[in-house]
């Protein structure tokens, strides 16, 4: 039911007359005149009738006075305040109370809601009579609003320290104490722990003092909250942690009413710090016992610190170099870094390259250096940090083996590959006259004899002096190389006349045949050089070969000459080149076989054994043997091969080949059977011994059946060698034999030194027994000092019976030659052995 109909216990008076005791009383205009002026928002209601409202109130409600008179209470009460706004009234009317605030919200014109204190008076008239209320309404919107904000900061503070990681305590001046939930959750403790003792129970012991004093500060108002001290607290399972306390005193704040604490674990931070100092310590270890150089260095250049190792590659002392600007010993690249540190940042690694630094004595040393910025926790670059390894050896050493790879380690002139690139690239510079080109190849004389009886020592010495003399008798222009062993080239760019060429290799020739002394001992040389002049479209290795056939003629022909390249030359070389191969295949392919010479006893001229020769029937040269195939296998590089396949075959047939008749002569029968003369550069292998050995365990022959020639000539020339190669040969159990006594004129004493088995006469010796007594007195004598040395004499080129008639005199043991027999080869040596040669004639 509408509020404004209900009846009331006013009376049935016409609500909107103004009653007559208010009007006509003056203490009644009194009254109105306050209402209406009165500042506190006021309203006037009789029985159900409007609201009577002052100025205030209109304002207050955006109503005008007048709009109000026809509105009635609840027309300015919002809906869900209309309940309580009929209860207060009631109460009010019900005569229980006299006076009545409350809180409600009303509703302005415009629609929108204030929270307004109202405070209702009952208004009675003479009679005592209630006539009406009187509303005084106090807008408490703001009011509310500060209360609200005051609420939820509470709320909002209590949920901060219920939540915080940081223990928050009130130790009040009784000693109670009172800690926020983080406590709980840290420490362990139940919420509202009292420990016996009180807070301070929780300090470690060896904290004690330090936190007694810090709380006397706190109270004495000499220590605040930018003031923490750390301290170590007991949790409930006995262990201490570490604490960052702060204490406030706020005894004077009734709110608080004590000391309020903070408390924030710092346990890892402590941890955090003590490994950053172990860092540090770490990291100042590493940096002063660091074998490398290291320095920090400012962006200004000003050296900030540096240890021992950086000092050391400096030459200085480090108090010497800290503080000074490091572009005092940087040198050129080394500079650019210190003048742009900050530019690091933005390479990817740092910066890393090989620089110069100058010492104190003004040296220049080659440094490794690296260089990388340090940044602290924000990425701020604070310095540089350089760390240098002193690489000054490594660089001499790269250097030298730059220097190793394009030039001969022993004369330091050029080697053979760098020596065809300089080649190349002059036949590519060469004008339209190629033969302005053109090239000296020389070959030592001698040298090997140098070698052999000087040692491989004195032999390094002479092929130095021989390469500084090459150096000082060209021109500045010309280009001298060493293509290995003996073996000298010289390039001549720009040679306006041939004549020119021969006078710089006349110059060279006169210049190496001077005597050279080495030591107390002194050496001779000579050179045979070749000269080719480069032709229209030649290349380098076509030059050098030409160069080469040259010196192979001035060889041959006597050396120690000069010898200009000729087409006929050329004709000879692509011969020998051929013929060269034609051996290799021929050895691949066994077409060099083994012809067996016979050997027989002077004394009955029975066949004790045989000369294994090399035998090469060539399609276009006939056949080759002897000396004439061994010496161009050496020629070829083919010594060895040839070596070895002469070993596999003699040794092969020979072990096939049945026992001899053991017949005895004067001299005593000797169990070779077979006689193999190697080549020359076969002998000089190291691998001589194993070639033997190899060859006897294939063919399973006792080594005594084998014997291996060694040439006077080699003898004499190797001296050093040739005994190596003897004392290999004979740690096979093979027998050795002196080829062509006599030929080099070796003396007689010679024999004494020399661990041979047999001594093969020279066929010249053979020879001269039929041509005056001379020769038979050096057979007789060499035959009288073999029997000495327990020697076997062996006389070669036996052709006529003169021969064989003055041997037998002589009382040589062995002979071999045409009148003996022709060769035969294996089977027929097989069938020959043990047999007479030649019938069994007595020589008177």
């Amino acid at each position: 039911m509408d509020q404004r109909s209900t009846p009331g216990p006013i009376g049935a008076r016409d609500p909107r007359a103004p009653s007559r005791a208010i009007e006509t009383h003056e203490e009644h205009q009194r009254f109105r005149v306050i209402f209406e002026q009165s500042p506190i928002p006021s309203g006037l209601i009789l029985g159900e009738g409007p609201i009577i409202a002052n100025l205030a109130l209109a304002e207050l409600t955006g109503y005008s006075r007048d709009e109000l008179r026809a509105l009635a209470p609840v027309d300015i009460t919002h809906p869900a305040d209309h309940r309580a706004t009929r209860q207060a009234r009631e109460q009010l009317l019900a005569g229980d109370i006299e006076v009545l605030t409350y809180e409600k919200r009303y509703v302005r014109k415009d629609g929108s809601v204030f929270w307004g204190r109202t405070t209702l008076s009952a208004v009675v008239d003479d009679d005592g009579e209630i006539e009406g209320i009187v509303a005084a309404i106090v807008d408490i919107g703001p009011e509310r609003e500060a209360a609200a904000k005051l609420v939820e900061s509470e709320r909002r503070f209590r949920a901060i320290v219920e939540n915080s990681t940081d223990i928050i305590a009130v130790l009040e001046p009784d000693g109670n104490w009172s800690a926020s939930d983080a406590g709980t959750r840290q420490l362990g403790y139940p919420k509202g722990f009292d420990p016996d003792g009180g807070v301070f129970s929780l300090v470690h012991p060896d904290d004690m003092a330090h936190a007694a004093d810090a709380m006397s500060e706190v109270l004495e108002g000499l220590r605040g909250p930018h003031d923490p001290i750390a301290l170590r607290l007991r949790d409930a399972d006995g262990d201490y942690h570490f604490y960052e306390c702060v204490g406030q005193n706020l005894g004077d704040d009734a709110s608080i009413g004590g000391v309020i604490i903070t408390a924030r674990n710092i346990d890892r931070r402590r941890a955090l710090e003590v490994e950053a100092r172990a860092a540090d310590r770490r990291f100042r270890a590493a940096f002063e016992d660091a074998p490398v150089g290291m320095a920090m260095i400012a962006f200004d250049a000003t050296v900030l610190d540096c240890n021992d190792a950086f000092a050391r590659i400096l030459g200085q002392d480090r108090g010497r170099i800290i503080g000074q600007d490091a572009r005092r010993f940087a040198h050129e690249d080394a500079r650019a870094i210190v003048d742009d540190l900050e530019t690091i940042a933005d390479r990817p690694g740092g910066d890393e390259r090989e620089v110069v630094w100058q010492r104190l004595d003004g040296s220049y040393v080659w440094v490794q250096a690296s260089t990388q910025l340090v940044v602290d926790e924000q990425g701020t670059p604070e310095y540089a940090l350089t760390m240098a390894l002193d690489i000054s050896e490594r660089r001499r050493l790269a250097d030298r083996l730059a220097r190793d790879a394009t030039h001969d380690a022993l004369t330091g002139l050029l080697n053979r590959a760098a020596f065809v690139v300089r080649l190349e690239g002059a036949l590519t510079r060469r004008d339209a006259r190629p033969e302005s080109t053109a090239m000296l190849f020389l070959d030592l004389d001698r040298f090997k004899l140098v070698n052999d009886t000087l040692g491989h020592a004195a032999g390094d010495l002479v092929l130095i002096e021989v390469a500084n003399r090459i150096r000082d008798a060209v021109r500045e222009s010309d280009t001298v190389a060493r293509l290995g062993g003996d073996e000298f080239v010289v390039l001549c760019e720009g040679v306006d006349d041939p004549v020119n060429v021969i006078a710089i290799a006349e110059r060279i020739a006169e210049a190496v045949e001077q005597r050279i002394t080495i030591g107390e001992r002194e050496a001779f040389v000579g050179a045979s050089i070749g000269i080719a002049f480069a032709v229209e479209g030649q290349s380098a290795s076509e030059l050098l070969r030409d160069s080469d056939a040259a010196q192979y003629r001035a060889k041959r022909d006597g050396r120690s000459r000069i010898e200009r390249f000729d087409e006929g030359m050329r004709a000879e070389t692509a011969a020998r080149v051929q013929l060269e191969l034609d051996l290799r295949a021929a050895l691949h392919d066994g077409a060099v076989t083994v012809e067996y010479q016979p050997v027989v006893s002077v004394e009955d001229q029975i066949v004790r054994a045989f000369v294994a020769e090399p035998f090469w029937p060539h399609p276009d040269r006939g056949v080759l043997a002897g000396d004439d195939v061994r010496t161009l296998a050496d020629e070829c590089g083919l010594g060895r091969d040839l070596g070895r396949h002469l070993l596999a075959l003699a040794t092969s047939h020979v072990a096939g080949w049945p026992s001899p008749d053991p017949h005895a002569s004067r001299s005593g029968d000797t169990s070779v059977r077979v006689i193999v003369s190697p080549t020359e550069h076969h002998l000089a292998d190291p691998a001589i011994g194993d070639d033997l050995r190899a060859a006897l365990e294939a063919s399973r022959l006792d080594p005594g059946s084998l014997c291996i020639g060694v040439s006077e000539e080699w003898l004499v020339d190797s001296t050093a060698g040739a005994t190596e190669a003897m004392r290999r040969i004979r740690e096979t159990g093979a027998h050795l034999a002196l080829d062509g006594f006599g030929r080099a004129h070796a003396s007689l004493a010679d024999l004494r030194e020399v661990p041979v088995d047999i001594v093969r006469l020279d066929p010249k010796f053979a020879f001269g027994l039929s041509v005056d007594e001379a020769g038979a007195t050096i057979v007789a004598a060499v035959i009288a000092l073999a029997r000495a040395l327990d020697l076997v004499v062996l006389a070669d080129g036996v052709d006529e019976w003169e021969h064989l008639a003055a041997l037998f005199n002589l009382d040589c043991d062995f002979a071999t030659g045409r009148l003996i027999a022709l060769p035969v080869d294996g089977d027929g040596a097989a069938a020959l052995l043990g047999r007479p040669a030649i019938p069994p004639t007595k020589v008177a």
